[in-house]
């Protein structure tokens, strides 16, 4: 019993040819996921220094849930926002995250070796916030820019 609903091998050849010169990586994509690092970075590299100065106050557990409450929206919004992850986009932004927690993680350290009791000057605190954020603005300008060129 043949089945006339099967295109031929031939079309069948064609639509392959077809489909895999048409490429996966969009510009709006690329843009997405680059702006979304660097949001990441953003976020992150705050969080070290707001958290700095809302130490003992009411405000600290209402600004940690309201960051990561940030965090998860942007993560849907990428998530929501694009159909592809552009060549080599998730593996930049992986070490980007990484670079970005790695910094957070000893510029806390640091910070509250150092400051015990205080939260900190406002221009050590502004500083400790850019470092942290570099790794993930870096990715995220790797990835909207589209990786090596």
């Amino acid at each position: 019993m043949p089945h006339h609903d099967l295109p031929d091998v031939d079309s069948a050849h064609r639509a392959l040819d077809e489909a895999s010169t048409r490429s996966l990586d969009s510009s709006h994509d690329r843009w997405v996921h680059g702006l979304a690092c660097a949001g990441f970075g953003v976020l992150i590299g705050a969080n070290v220094g707001v958290l700095r100065l809302a130490r003992g106050t009411e405000y600290y557990s209402w600004i940690s849930l309201g960051s990561l409450a940030l965090l998860v929206a942007l993560a849907f919004w990428e998530s929501r926002a694009t159909r592809t992850w552009p060549r080599r986009a998730r593996r930049t932004g992986w070490f980007g995250l990484g670079g970005s927690v790695l910094l957070a993680a000893i510029g806390h350290g640091i910070l509250n070796t150092v400051y015990r009791e205080d939260p900190g000057p406002l221009p050590v605190l502004v500083l400790a916030s850019a470092v942290v954020a570099s790794p993930l603005l870096v990715a995220g300008h790797l990835v909207a820019r589209g990786g090596r060129r």
